[in-house]
């Protein structure tokens, strides 16, 4: 058979690896289309709203779930996971951010794809190895309200606590199982499309882990003894073959954009009342693995882009630190300083503002910040009003014709009427300015 190992001591994988035997997930991080409809990647109009399912073809615009992402970076050292006989150890020690969740994932049902797998969310329990207990969860199989949304494995609760170690050397981790092979129904995965299966399990859950860039997985202490469950040799996987075979399976094109790997986005456009949907591949019909609240921030660009649609819309990879993902890259931008334009505004109005609601001051300033700005904006309300000592209203304008700035994000302060049915004032203004290629120096856009 053929799949994605190498015999032990030989590198690459070369001719060995088969593509159709690689998970069809995204190693994550993180922009999904807003509105009322899963149309985003035909046009940036509208947000997606959440129906809280673990699989969604919805149409709706936001949508949490916990399946199909990654989550880089863990702490691999210390393991006191109870049911099997060795604890993970370190030949050297590798310092990673300690998490709190993890992933183990499962077949997601499609029969045209063995290995194609969606992610499940634990919770790390306190002091616990997220490498271990990650695996240690995965040989648990799902549960059944994961088996109620499609999920499939051969590890069960026949298999639980069958994870004899996990250690590191650096940045390889082996993984020693005790020997399943007799347990009900694990026969099966000796098939070609069950090892596609169960090794896409397998690499999916270790290769979460940023620091891990080889994986090598055993029974009882044998590489050799869990090839040939599998027909195989005793097998290897690399992390750079299996991303590979990944990406090349991922739904659109590849797309070379202005933003640069590594840049910092802020949810941007998206109605105060909606969220902005990361789904576990590029596209408005992919799983939704997470949802972001319109004024989320600290979002890191991965680098890939894919462009999906028709008409075709571009679709960027995002680490949101808890997952990884795919989103709408209409709605998500990075952002420069902030800085206050009361003066400026009260200039173009020609007064201090004043109106009956604190929607009807927004309205005029924007319409002095845009005044002379041609083309089709789009402004959305995305945050307020807030009540309190001053009122607080947000506002993103989207659409500069600038190839350093796309936009500004509005935050009105205004003062409450002083009396019943009395004008509200503006009080002040600042400005965020929205970035089209790069995070601001200070104030300003690259």
């Amino acid at each position: 058979m053929s799949t994605l190992f190498r015999p032990i001591g030989s590198r690459p994988i070369g001719s060995l690896f088969n593509p159709s035997l690689i998970p069809l997930m995204v190693l994550v991080l993180l922009v999904g289309a807003c509105g009322t409809s899963d149309e985003a990647d035909q046009a940036a109009t509208t947000t997606d709203t959440a129906d809280n399912t673990s699989i969604s073809e919805s149409t709706s615009t936001s949508d949490s779930t916990t399946t199909g992402s990654t989550i880089a970076g863990s702490t691999t050292t210390g393991s006191t996971t109870t049911g099997s006989t060795t604890t993970t150890t370190s030949a050297r020690p590798v310092t990673r951010p300690q998490v709190t969740k993890v992933k183990v994932f499962f077949s997601d049902g499609d029969p045209d794809e063995c290995a194609s797998v969606e992610g499940w969310t634990r919770s790390v329990p306190a002091g616990a190895d997220p490498v271990r207990y990650a695996f240690d969860e995965l040989v648990k199989g799902p549960t059944s309200s994961e088996v109620s949304a499609g999920a499939f494995s051969f590890f069960s609760r026949s298999t639980a606590g069958m994870v004899r170690s996990t250690t590191t050397d650096g940045d390889v981790l082996v993984v020693d199982f005790d020997d399943f092979r007799a347990v009900p129904g694990m026969s099966n995965a000796g098939s070609s499309c069950g090892s596609g299966s169960l090794l896409g399990q397998l690499d999916a859950t270790a290769f979460q882990f940023a620091g891990i860039d080889l994986v090598r997985y055993e029974l009882e202490g044998s590489c050799q003894e869990f090839g040939a469950f599998l027909q195989a040799d005793c097998i290897e996987v690399e992390r750079a073959d299996w991303k590979a075979a990944v990406a090349a399976q991922l739904p659109g094109e590849p797309f070379d954009g202005i933003l640069p790997p590594g840049a910092v986005l802020g949810v941007v456009g998206v109605e105060a009342d909606d969220v902005l949907n990361v789904r576990a591949l590029p596209g408005a019909r992919q799983t939704i693995v997470d949802t972001l609240e319109p004024l989320a921030m600290g979002l890191r660009f991965s680098g890939r882009e894919r462009l999906v649609g028709t008409p075709p819309s571009v679709w960027y990879e995002i680490n949101t630190g808890d997952t990884i993902g795919w989103v709408h890259s209409g709605y998500v931008a990075p952002l420069a300083g902030t800085v206050d334009v009361t003066s400026e505004v009260v200039a173009a109005v020609g007064k201090i503002p004043t109106a009956e609601t604190g929607t009807q001051i927004g309205d005029i300033v924007v319409e002095a910040r845009t005044r002379f700005v041609d083309g089709d904006l789009s402004v959305v309300l995305v945050d307020g009003p807030r009540r309190g000592d001053l009122n607080e209203i947000t506002y993103d304008v989207i659409g500069f014709y600038d190839d350093s700035v796309m936009g500004e994000r509005l935050h009105l302060f205004i003062t409450p009427p002083e009396v019943a049915d009395g004008p509200m004032t503006l009080k002040s203004v600042e400005v965020t300015f929205i970035c089209a290629r790069g995070g601001g120096q200070g104030e300003l856009c690259p």
